[in-house]
This record gives structure tokens, sequence and C-alpha cells, in this order.
């Protein structure tokens, strides 16, 4: 899933920007389509579009996408700071529930899981900031792609003096935690998000001026 501007791809088609508002659309499918079989997919498409119209429009939100031929291939969303990203989407629940309603009418149970937030936005986590989806299209694999947004959403913790940032990705997914591990990120612990182990990873970027710069000054003033 995602390179220091991409010079890690084997493919020159593929280009690098940072993602648009009028990427939405085109992330959330690849979303649903990409992350078949966890929970937020099962809400249904505008769900996920609405979800990512209010992800795109927070300050503390940045993500990227790669191109193919004018095609989103792949993409990738983080944010600097978890609470408050969750405080934006608590603050449109209802809208987001409007969106879900015909999928959460289907299923009821999906009621509960949706306003727990999976009990995940309770569990004390390792930093502030966090990869919070990147998915690449089936057929776009093995081509770096995945490298190389990584490697850009590392350079933009950086440019916002982001020290360390954690992922979370399902257990079974042995090939998604297996890429974050070759990639330098390392387990923390297993947690359950919408009642599904998984797996916590996190990965030291230097010295810039999070949180844990703020206490290491404020221990040594």
């Amino acid at each position: 899933m995602s390179v220091g501007g991409g010079e890690d791809v084997r493919d020159r088609a593929i280009s690098f920007r940072a993602w648009k508002a009028s990427d939405v659309p085109s992330v959330a499918r690849l979303h649903r389509e990409g992350l078949r079989g966890s929970f937020l997919p099962e809400l249904g498409i505008r769900f996920l579009e609405t979800m990512y119209e209010l992800l795109w429009a927070t300050p503390e939100v940045f993500g990227f996408v790669a191109e193919e031929e004018g095609s989103v291939a792949g993409f990738i969303c983080c944010t600097v700071s978890r609470k408050a990203t969750d405080r934006t989407l608590r603050r449109r629940k209802i809208l987001l529930l409007g969106k879900a309603l015909p999928a959460l009418l289907r299923r009821p149970a999906r009621i509960v899981r949706l306003l727990s937030g999976g009990g995940y936005a309770k569990k004390p986590h390792k930093t502030e900031a966090e990869l919070l989806a990147v998915v690449v299209r089936d057929e776009k694999r093995s081509r770096g792609i995945g490298r190389g947004l990584l490697q850009l959403s590392r350079e933009e913790f950086r440019r916002r003096e982001v020290d360390d940032y954690c992922v979370v990705v399902a257990e079974e997914n042995i090939r998604a935690v297996r890429f974050y591990e070759k990639n330098g990120l390392v387990r923390q612990a297993v947690v359950e998000v919408f009642g599904r182990p998984m797996v916590e990873l996190y990965e030291r970027l230097g010295e810039g001026s999070g949180p844990e710069k703020e206490e290491r000054e404020t221990r040594d003033a």
C-alpha cells in the first residue's frame, strides 16, 4: 500500500499527487472494493463518500492518490490527530447515520457497532497520528504504488512536525501486516475494532514537535 515522491515505483506510468475534493467518489469506491469484509464498506457507498468528504475537509487529515491514465489506482488517508478527526465525524453523526440508513435497516445490529466506534477510540494509543486507510487497486499491485503512497505520507507527517504514527490493520490480513513490517513499522498491540481483532503497528519518524517533544521540553525546562 504507500514512496518518497514515488521514486520506488517500477512503472513510470504511475504518478502521485495530493488528493482533491473531486477524488472523493473514486476514493470511496476504491475503499469499498479494496476493503470488502471490513465494517465500513457494509454501510454503503453513500456513507463512504460522505465520510471521505468530511475527512477531506478536516485540517488534521491529508491524503495522496496514485494515478494511471487519469484513473485513481490507489490512495492513502492519514490524520495528525485521531481525536480531532473522531470529533469531526461525531459532530456529523446524524448526517453519516442518514447515509448509512439503508444498510442499517437491513441489519440493525450495525447501528450499535457504528455508534460505538468499535471501542477503538477509547483505546490508549502510542501516538495521535494515524494512517487511516490505504488501498491499491487489485490489478495495480506489485508495482510499488503502496510504497510510494506510504513514503509520501511519511514526508507529510514530517513536514507537519509529527514524530510518529500508527496504523491498525485486521489481524487476518497477513499481506497488509507484512507490508507494514517490511516498510519499517513495528507491532505494538492487538485491539478490537467493530468486533474484529486488529494489529496496531507503529513507526518512529524522528524528532519533530509533536506531543512527545513537547513533553520532553516541559520536563527539561
